[in-house]
């Protein structure tokens, strides 16, 4: 039985759609457009259509006889060629307009085409591919750029905080250059490659993206570096935030730890001799030691902190990679001091093998001066757990145990390097228990946030730890699993070492781990303690 509805009768509280439904507008009915189905069409035993937000409206059918009898598809309007339908399939090019990037620029190209009901062709799935493209590459790009905002960044530094320079410069700068931008993507996918993928596909599918963005920076890169090469020294600031070599040298910077997480690479070695050459190109062109403004200045302290950190395996190859000390400006504002220290060490190691190598004495070395150094520095870079929180106590006492490991192995390296072997003995003997207990401390527990900051520590253990089964295999385990948390796979080649240095024939066994690695050097290659 139909039953007439009327409106006043319905609850006044009911859900309302904002027009009425297609089969009363058919009707001519006042519609009373109850959600999900008015009650007009339901009390007539109609099927309400419901309310859509934009109806669909076949403009022609397909005819079921007569002389269009089985034709599929619509009748093309009068006045359509051919050549537009042909056109309309074939795919975009650089010419063509509707190969633009932007979604809008597109709409608007074809706007301007010859008017046609919009149902006349068949779309294709590849017509808007540019534009399915354009927003899968910025998606990705979204994804990898907050990615390294939030875990890469935090794992360049050695304890992170709301003013971390890889945040507040890098990533500003890398907006203003193409080159930079794409390597900070494929770092950040060369990260998620190493310690989020979750198997081997994806896993592969990060590295082959990291490849493509590597591969892309490298020629944006290669650019500039021809039209640098091409340019009269005169005609820019080259000390200037903005400057083509400073953006060069983030370029340059970004890749090389991008290569560090890339496994069993050592192509960082090429990235970082590359910023070498920029810097001293950069003294070159503004004739003065120190850099100049605060992203060159931290540009310049990271690359010298690599070469610290890759100069353990440096003795007689190139020895022009082992670079003069930095400015002491570069450490202003700076609160982690050990790494200056190690390098000076280094240098002054291999001064002294090659006054011996030529048959002169070295000097006579005051352990004491150096002691002193190193305690100077311990009390320098524990200034840097001010920063800490005071609600993060656990942060606290890690850091506070990464900075003593640091003390330790930095003591425990400057005797293997400058001390007599009965002076070294003596002291290294009573510090490697010491570092050896901090080491264990870092690395227990559920969190690792400080796994990056304890390889110098591990490797300078594993170097005391030759004729210690128990203890080299404690020592691997703790490499392998921090190579696994912090992503660093470069690390994995002092882990070889040290492999070869505990298996080392009985002649070797008196020799120290620099003179082994000195004697092996070739054999061996570079390898990074980072």
């Amino acid at each position: 039985m139909r039953k007439n509805i009327r409106l006043d009768s319905l609850p006044s509280n009911r859900q309302i759609a904002s027009k009425d439904c297609r089969f009363c507008t058919k009707r001519r009915i006042k519609c009373d457009r109850s959600i999900p189905r008015c009650r007009k069409c339901i009390s007539r035993g109609l099927c309400c259509p419901g309310f859509d937000r934009m109806p669909l409206k076949w403009d022609q059918g397909v005819a079921s006889r007569g002389k269009l009898a089985g034709r599929t598809h619509p009748v093309p309007l009068c006045g359509e060629s051919k050549d537009h339908e042909r056109l309309s399939d074939a795919p975009s090019s650089p010419n063509n307009p509707t190969s633009s990037h932007d979604p809008g620029t597109l709409t608007l190209t074809r706007c301007k085409s010859p008017p046609r009901s919009s149902s006349t062709l068949i779309p294709s799935p590849t017509n808007d591919l540019d534009i399915v493209n354009h927003c899968s590459s910025a998606a990705l790009s979204d994804n990898l750029l907050n990615h390294f905002h939030i875990e890469v960044a935090a794992r360049l530094t050695w304890l992170d905080s709301s003013n971390n320079p890889w945040r507040s410069m890098v990533l500003p700068f890398a907006q203003q250059s193409l080159c930079l931008r794409l390597s900070v993507l494929g770092l950040a996918a060369a990260h998620l490659s190493v310690t989020s993928a979750s198997g081997d596909s994806e896993k592969q599918a990060l590295l082959q993206i990291n490849h493509n963005l590597r591969e892309t920076s490298l020629c944006a890169l290669n650019n500039k570096i021809r039209s640098e090469l091409g340019r009269d020294y005169a005609t820019e600031d080259d000390n200037s935030e903005g400057s083509s070599l400073i953006e060069m040298l983030a370029t340059m910077l970004v890749l090389c730890y991008g290569e560090t997480l890339v496994p069993y690479s050592t192509d960082w070695s090429l990235h970082l001799r590359a910023c070498r050459a920029i810097i001293d190109r950069q003294r070159l062109r503004g004739r003065q030691e120190d850099p100049q403004g605060p992203v060159a200045k931290f540009l310049v302290k990271e690359v010298a902190d690599l070469e610290t950190f890759g100069n353990f395996s440096v003795f007689t190859r190139g020895q022009g990679t082992i670079a003069p000390l930095p400015p002491p400006s570069l450490l202003e504002g700076q609160f982690w001091a050990f790494t200056s220290l190690l390098r000076e060490i280094t240098v002054v190691e291999r001064q002294r093998y090659d006054l011996s190598r030529k048959g002169r004495r070295p000097p006579d070395i005051d352990m004491i001066i150096w002691r002193t150094k190193i305690e100077q520095a311990y009390a320098q870079t524990c200034t840097g757990t001010t920063s800490i929180s005071a609600g993060e106590e656990h942060t606290r006492k890690k850091f506070e145990a990464v900075i003593r490991a640091h003390y330790y192995s930095s003591l425990i390296y400057c005797y293997q390097a400058l001390a007599s072997v009965e002076e070294a003995s003596q002291a290294i003997g009573y510090y490697i228990s010491l570092l050896f207990d901090e080491i264990q401390f870092i690395a227990v527990g559920p969190t690792r946030i400080f796994s990056h900051n304890i390889f110098f520590p591990l490797f300078i253990a594993g170097t005391e730890y030759g004729a210690d089964e128990h203890g080299q295999s404690i020592i691997q385990a703790l490499f392998l699993e921090a190579i696994t948390t912090s992503g660093f796979w470069c690390n994995h080649s002092a882990l070889q070492f040290l492999r070869a240095f505990w298996a080392r024939t009985e002649s070797q066994r008196t020799w120290k781990w620099i003179t082994y690695a000195r004697e092996n050097e070739q054999h061996i290659g570079p390898f990074l303690v980072f």
